[in-house]
């Protein structure tokens, strides 16, 4: 699994290259375009998430990537360990706690997105 942790955001078509078929993924899509800081502190966030990510005790191999400036992706690798429900609770409690924070809803699922002419 390839480390997503960077600070600069990667296209969709750049992060589909490197995920595989036993991978789990989550995309939480942001109200609005995220700024540099912000993204900063999404992916710090994010690394000391998965860094303490657990299903009943077996650390999960994840990564947290943003993409288009607008969506957080959580990329689970569960060869090494399945997602249980506990264990997604705390994810989307994770990035329901980071938008708080940060004062941006990742999780209304009425928002809706599109490419037009390579801008997200």
């Amino acid at each position: 699994m390839v480390n997503y942790f960077t600070p600069k955001p990667i296209l969709m078509e750049n992060f589909l290259k490197n995920i595989s078929d036993s991978d789990r993924i989550w995309i939480y899509q942001s109200n609005r375009k995220l700024n540099a800081d912000e993204i900063n502190a999404i992916m710090s966030s994010g690394k000391d998430f998965v860094n303490s990510w657990a299903a009943h005790g077996q650390q999960l191999r994840a990564d947290i990537n943003v993409i288009h400036t607008l969506f957080v992706i959580v990329n689970l690798d569960e060869k090494q360990a399945i997602a249980t429900g506990c264990s997604i609770d705390k994810s989307v409690g994770w990035i329901s706690a980071l938008g708080e924070k940060l004062g941006i809803d990742f999780l209304d699922r009425r928002q809706v997105a599109w490419m037009d002419e390579d801008q997200a």
